[in-house]
């Protein structure tokens, strides 16, 4: 599940002008909406004191939120800041909030499936063994897309589309944008129809609720009020391919609500090229999801963090767009980029989750798709899981497997290792991540339970390293000659922790312990770094340098400590010879 921030981050995110973004490197900053606040009041406050508190204020009511208890009042463009804190200090409200903006998470860049790369990494449709040859979906199974809007007639949709829901000020529930349309074939084309493209969710049926205008943006109690009409009407997965930067109560809610109901919720993360938090996929019951090009890396304009949960591919999607005009300027068919692509993939593996009968419950669906991602670069890092591996996802098995053998040094260079298990099953592609490996010469011998079917790729020499092919997931002995081990070429702040001791109040001392890595995942000796620790209670800031130790780490130590909430930024990081990727961890600490 998701994973907070540091302190400072969320100071300055919930102070913050709301800003959404399209997503990919379209930034396009977006104020709140104008005129417009929502508040809910407590339970014990009658009608009668609702409505005096209205009329004292110039307060008009435009919308209730009965399941959540929510109100959406009309005010004086303007005075929508001054309004909050009045209401925040008032006895009978308890909550009261902005209505934030949101947009479509998208970067713009054939009817042949063979385009569609991103259903074959994922494992959908693959030769031989596929999601797809394990369970085909169900019609029973509805997925809603909650976008701009559906065209109403696509060749490849018109017959997935079961209802229509408008919570928009547009006059039609069709996708004149075109950005609905994109994320809708993605997660649910027509199969087997000879026309265009194919659906991950295979036969799931499609919800069109409309919650973006036709300029592709909207307000979080339109998303709010798609959300719970979803739900209420049987949606058993959620889509939201849109996001803003404002943290909202009746927008997590709202999530909350569809969570409780048995719904899997899937949002994209965003598309800033950071680890600031995207609203919804930052709430934890949603799936939220960045972005993998082809050869399995993090897209650079997708957003990271400990609060993503898995990543799928969106980088150059293919798939169906309006056959009448639209925003995006293309028609029918077409390739778009963005975590609004990688989000219905996740959507669609879910209703093929449900139909399999794996699962009777939403926990056990998102499990399914979490647990059995594949753990490609910059798992752990940039996200918690995995890339999604659709057939991983069914219980389905790969056969033949490639498992890229992990090397190691052993004494001076000779002698041999057993890998247990031998290494992660990565579809042949990651032979790469080994480059440098020196190998003059190297036998295996597979054991009893396996049959030995080969190598793959060159053993000999620094360009390759070779794949061992075997029929199942057992282990190898294998034997090296001459082995040099690769030299890590980056390195990057593992974690930050916080040790407390002495006296009360301003008489304790802090140490902050902070360790370094390299990109081989050894201890990092030797490398410079200077930090910035700042008391964001009192907004008071020290800085530091110093040395990591032979176990990669430094101590600092701050004496007569204020109390208060600290927050450490690491400013530098050097070391001859290494790049510093710089991601510090969530750090936040109160003290």
């Amino acid at each position: 599940m998701k994973r907070l921030f540091g302190i400072l981050s969320t100071v300055l995110l919930l102070i913050a002008v709301a800003k959404v973004v399209f997503a990919g490197n379209d930034l396009q900053p977006v104020e709140f909406a104008t005129g417009r606040i929502i508040l809910k009041f407590k339970n014990n406050v009658g009608l009668g004191e609702q409505i005096s508190l209205f009329k004292k204020l110039g307060l008009e009511k435009i919308d209730i939120f009965k399941k959540l208890d929510y109100q959406l009042m009309k005010v004086k463009p303007g005075s929508e800041q001054n309004l909050i804190a009045q209401l925040r200090d008032n006895p009978l409200v308890d909550k009261v909030e902005l209505d934030g903006v949101v947009r479509v998470f998208m970067t713009t860049n054939d009817p042949l499936i063979s385009q569609q790369w991103g259903l074959f990494k994922a494992k959908f449709a693959d030769p031989g063994t596929s999601a797809w040859d394990i369970n085909k979906g169900s019609t029973s199974i509805k997925i809603a897309i909650l976008d701009t809007g559906i065209d109403q007639n696509h060749e490849d949709l018109v017959s997935k589309i079961v209802v229509n829901k408008n919570f928009t000020t547009s006059s039609t529930v069709d996708d004149l944008y075109g950005h609905g349309t994109h994320v809708a074939g993605i997660a649910a084309a027509v199969i087997n129809n000879n026309i265009g493209v194919a659906g991950s969710g295979y036969n799931s049926v499609l919800m069109n609720v409309k919650v973006l205008d036709d300029r592709g943006s909207g307000y979080y109690s339109w998303v709010a009020n798609g959300i719970i009409w979803a739900v209420d009407n049987g949606a058993k997965v959620i889509n939201m391919s849109l996001g803003g930067s404002m943290a909202s109560s009746i927008l997590e809610d709202a999530i909350n609500y569809a969570w409780s109901k048995g719904a899997v919720v899937v949002a994209a993360a965003g598309n800033d090229g950071s680890d600031a938090p995207s609203y919804p996929a930052y709430y934890t019951n949603a799936i939220a999801v960045a972005a993998t090009d082809s050869s399995d890396l993090k897209t650079s304009w997708s957003n990271y963090g400990s609060w993503v949960d898995v990543a799928a591919p969106g980088s150059s999607i293919y798939s169906t767009l309006p056959n009448h005009s639209n925003r995006i300027g293309k028609r029918n068919y077409g390739s778009l980029s963005g975590t609004s692509m990688a989000a219905p993939y996740v959507a669609g593996l879910a209703g093929l989750v449900w139909a399999s009968g794996l699962c009777s419950n939403n926990t056990c669906v998102r499990n399914q798709i979490e647990s059995t991602s594949d753990s490609v670069p910059g798992t752990g890092l940039y996200w918690t899981y995995g890339r999604i591996n659709a057939l991983n996802a069914l219980g389905g098995v790969s056969l033949p497997q490639h498992y890229a053998l992990e090397v190691f040094k052993n004494g001076n260079g000779n002698g041999s290792v057993i890998s247990e298990p031998l290494g992660i099953d990565c579809g042949g592609d990651c032979v790469e991540e080994y480059l440098g490996v020196t190998v003059v010469s190297l036998t295996a011998i597979a054991d009893s339970d396996s049959v030995f079917v080969g190598w793959s790729g060159d053993c000999t020499g620094t360009e390759n390293v070779c794949v061992l092919v075997l029929d199942s997931n057992s282990q190898v002995k294998a034997t090296f000659n001459n082995i040099n081990s690769p030299s890590p070429t980056s390195m990057v702040v593992q974690s930050v922790d916080y040790v407390k001791y002495g006296g009360r109040q301003n008489n304790r001392n802090i140490d902050i312990i902070i360790s370094v890595v390299d990109n081989l995942g050894g201890p990092l000796e030797g490398a410079a770094l200077s930090i910035l620790l700042t008391n964001t209670t009192w907004g008071i800031s020290w800085s530091g340098k110093g040395t990591t130790n032979s176990n990669g780490k430094v101590t600092f130590t701050l004496k007569n400590a204020f109390s208060g909430c600290y927050v450490v930024t690491v400013t530098e990081l050097v070391k001859s010879g290494l790049s510093w990727d710089n991601i510090t961890p969530p750090n936040g600490v109160c003290k």
